[in-house]
Parts: C-alpha cells; structure tokens; sequence
C-alpha cells in the first residue's frame, strides 16, 4: 500500500452479483427450502452501490490470478505446512479450498505485496488458520474437510463439547511467551519478525489476543446458540453485531499494524468520528460476507448468516438480499473525508484506511475466486455514480 495523502478519492461503483437458487441442499431448515423454492426463478440478480480505494483504481484486476507461476510455488510450499501441523484432521482436497480461499485474500487484499515477501507468507498463514476455524464450524458431510460423521446433529453437538477445551488450548497458547511453544504459531512469528525487526513475541501475542479472543468467543457464541435453536430468539440488529465481530476486520487489522509498524495515536483511536467510520467498515465486510456467502450456504445448508436469519423471521429470500446502501455509503465516505482531512498530523492514517478499505474492496474479488463460495462469473463490478441500488 501506498502512503502519504495524495490521490485518496474513492471512485463509486456498482456491484452486481447473482445467486443459483435452483439447486440447494436439504440439509437447510424446512422454512429456509421453503422460501428458496417458493422464488420461482433459478437466479436471482441483485446490485449495490459501492466503491473503488485509490490504489485498487491503478490495478488491473482481472490480471491478478493463482495459476500464476510465482503463486503455484507457494501454494505447495502450504500445503506442505498445512499437512505437517494440520494434516490428521484435514483431508488434502479440503485443504487446496482452504490455501486457495487464503491466498487469494493476499493476492486481492495486499495487490502491491511481493508474493515471495514475509508479509505476503504472514497474511497466508493467519487466513489460512482463520479458515479452517470456519469451515469446522460450518463443516457438513457434504463439505467433507474435518469428519466422516454423516449425522449432522451429532457433528454439531460434537464440536459444542470440544468448544471448551479449544477455547482453554487457545487462551494458553497466548500466554505463552516461548513462540517456541507456539507450534504453527512459531513460524507465522518467524515471517512477522522478518517483515518488522522491531516485533517481539510478547508484543506478537499480545497484539493478536484480545481481537482473535473476541472473534472466537463471539463465534462460539453464535455457534452455540445456533445449535442449541435459540439464536431465531434475537433481532437482526443482535445478530448483524455479532456477525460484524466474526467477519476479521479487526484481526485483520491488528496484524496489518504489526507488519508495517503502525501505531495510531490514543487521541485518534479514541475519536468518535474515526471509531463510527472504522465500525461502519465492519459492518460493510458483515455485509459482503453475509451476501456472497449465500451461495455457499445454499450447497452446503449452512444457514448462519444474517440472510437465512432475515428469512427463517419470515422474509422472501428476495427481501432478505436487499439493504440499501446509497445513504451508508455515502455517510460512510463523509466520515472517511473527515477523518482524513482533521488529522493531518497523523502521517500512518492515510495508510492504515487504505488497507481497511483493500479488505472492503479485495474481498470482492476474493469471493469471485474462491472455490468454495461458488461464485465465480456471479460478481461484477461496473464503474458508475453512487445511486439508489440496494445491497
């Protein structure tokens, strides 16, 4: 990413995408078949408004690709990591989804990071170790990465008992000075050290504990509650903040600020505008995650996102795609002018938006590539003003 405070307007946009309705699993819940089937159409088509960061306006998108030769090198170089930490319990085709899914958030999130670069390797292994926490929570039979159990209550009142003991093998990892002890961990460190000689490994654990704390805690939350069948007993609202705290935004961002060295002053980190505009950015990553998710949820009868909730409350799946987006949008870039504009001081600022803003772009393309999300030739972006499409 670039810094200093030159070329910093966004460029408005439109994201239209569609959702196959015509095939989906029936492990879904009877009301969620029911509303998918009750939309007589095979696809649905929706767009929303959006926007393009600085820096993704000089990149070609569509040149970005994992079949690139500088990527297959080190896709394999993960998959040998991924095998040797993770392998008795992921099988290897689960495994090429995730690597997959994980590189292609660097390639779409960081566009200006060197893939052979520490930073680019970081990035990889914490998506990679984000995703795998994911899919065991979401994992079916279907899906097939982490059981062989083909009764999904009883996978599911599985993971509920092992909660605990991995919240327990969690909490004691991050006590853990010795990055030695860390397992994986050590070698995501290795790379981390190498992107910033000024990390160390109190200040590496202690960084990453209360976000990654807080996102896995709020997913067992919902997870639980799920499973228990009381989480249809909250509003949308509810659900939408406990979604926000999943999405990694946060996680994201604290490990951004250890690879480049960034420290936000107090005063800014405490201003109201700069937290409402940072929790805005949340909610807009909670948003994409829930949309184009939906396909993925559809094939694999997953129903935890904030969609299925809308639907299981009694919308059309149709209604339940649709929040309008043109007044959020453009608050959310008045209060980015603002912030930008009344600390001017702060010479990290400019830089630390830009890669908030490549999570709220790059995912975009990174749900287009992920095979797993099933969306690929669904997603499109289409330079335009700022109108009154939903999203």
């Amino acid at each position: 990413m670039e810094n200093g405070n030159k070329g910093r307007d966004l460029a408005p946009c439109v994201i239209k995408f569609s959702i196959n309705v015509s095939q989906f699993s029936e492990r879904l819940s009877p009301s969620v078949q029911k509303a998918v089937t009750a939309c007589h159409v095979s696809k649905l088509e929706k767009e929303f408004s959006f926007f393009i960061p600085p820096t993704f306006q000089r990149i070609n998108q569509d040149a970005i690709s994992q079949d690139s030769q500088e990527v297959a090198p080190l896709k394999q170089e993960l998959e040998e990591w991924v095998s040797d930490h993770y392998g008795s319990f992921i099988k290897p085709a689960c495994a090429e989804y995730i690597i997959d899914h994980a590189v292609s958030y660097v390639l779409r999130l960081c566009p200006t990071y060197p893939i052979y670069s520490a930073k680019f390797r970081v990035l990889s292994h914490c998506f990679i170790l984000s995703t795998i926490f994911d899919n065991w929570l979401d994992d079916t039979k279907e899906k097939s990465g982490f059981s062989d159990d083909n009764d999904k209550n009883s996978l599911d009142l599985k993971k509920a008992k092992n909660f605990d003991m991995i919240r327990e093998a969690v909490v004691k990892a991050f006590k853990d000075e010795d990055s030695n002890k860390l397992d994986s961990g050590k070698e995501i460190f290795k790379f981390a050290k190498i992107a910033n000689s000024d990390l160390t490994t109190e200040k590496f654990l202690k960084s990453g504990k209360v976000e990654f704390l807080r996102c896995f805690e709020s997913s067992g939350w919902t997870f639980v509650k799920s499973r228990e069948g009381e989480i249809d007993e909250y509003c949308v609202d509810t659900i939408r903040y406990f979604r926000m705290s999943e999405a990694g935004l946060p996680i994201y961002m604290t490990v951004i600020k250890m690879l480049e060295n960034i420290e936000l002053p107090e005063f800014l980190r405490i201003n109201p505008v700069f937290t409402t505009w940072h929790e805005m950015a949340n909610k807009m990553v909670a948003i994409l995650n829930d949309l184009f998710g939906v396909q993925k949820q559809l094939l694999y009868g997953e129903e935890d996102g904030t969609v299925f909730f809308k639907v299981r409350k009694g919308l059309s799946l149709n209604d339940s795609l649709m929040t309008k987006s043109k007044e959020f949008v453009a608050d959310y870039i008045k209060l980015r002018k603002f912030v930008l504009t009344k600390f001017p001081d702060c010479k990290e600022l400019p830089w630390y938006v830009e890669f908030v803003e490549g999570w709220l772009f790059g995912s975009v393309y990174t749900f287009q590539d992920s095979k797993q999300y099933g969306m690929k030739d669904q997603i499109h972006v289409e330079m335009c003003g700022v109108n009154g499409t939903t999203i």
